[in-house]
């Protein structure tokens, strides 16, 4: 297999939640939340912004005051999603990156984001890892989000290449299934082990990079 380009996540890849251990807490309560839950999706599909929804989560963590004083702290503002302003830079794959684009991959950033302002202009997004891209496709601006099948093939279609032809990296196992099925290999990272992710992909594209 030839593969051409690498298609990365943002969240818990290309940034890191190693200091953030919140973040990952605070998604397993909205996901087991039917109310909440809604709430994510229209958030990632650019319905709604980081604004509407915020009474729902502040609701949700009421019940769970260990949780909540935990997340609090990690609020930069009002909202509870300001807790994604904390994110850094994965340091093993800011030397990665670059490395993988010298060798003559594309790269993509494939992300289920929101936006954080009324307008819908500014998503919530580190721009430091995303910048040397060759294509970045956030949910909330096309209206799809991970896993339907369409975002993937979306992320093909803006590198100029087959689904077959990408490496997925990613670090929730539904979202690796949804690229697999449409023909990518897929790469699920986890508990923040970059390195080991990082390794799979130097063995599946034949090259060093770190």
């Amino acid at each position: 297999m030839r593969y051409k380009a690498v298609i990365f996540d943002m969240g818990g890849v290309l940034v890191s939640y190693v200091k953030m251990p919140y973040i990952v807490k605070f998604y397993e309560l909205v996901k087991n939340d039917s109310v909440a839950s809604k709430a994510w999706i229209d958030l990632e599909k650019g319905i709604t912004t980081v604004r509407d929804n915020n009474d729902i989560f502040a609701s949700l963590l009421d019940k769970y005051p260990e949780m909540k004083e935990e997340v609090q702290k990690g609020m930069t503002s009002s909202y509870i999603l300001s807790i994604f302003d904390n994110m850094v830079e994965d340091p093993n794959f800011a030397v990665a990156v670059p490395n993988i684009r010298k060798a003559g991959f594309r790269t993509a950033v494939l992300t289920n984001n929101a936006f954080r302002d009324e307008q819908k202009k500014r998503s919530v997004r580190l721009e430091k890892a995303l910048e040397i891209h060759d294509a970045v496709i956030e949910s909330c601006r096309e209206g799809i989000r991970k896993p339907e099948k369409e975002i993937y093939l979306l992320a093909a279609s803006r590198l100029n290449v087959k689904p077959k032809e990408c490496v997925f990296l990613d670090d929730l196992s539904e979202n690796c299934d949804g690229a697999r099925a449409v023909g990518m290999t897929a790469i699920q990272e986890y508990g923040n082990d970059s390195l080991s992710a990082i390794r799979e992909l130097e063995k599946l594209l034949e090259h060093s990079f770190l």
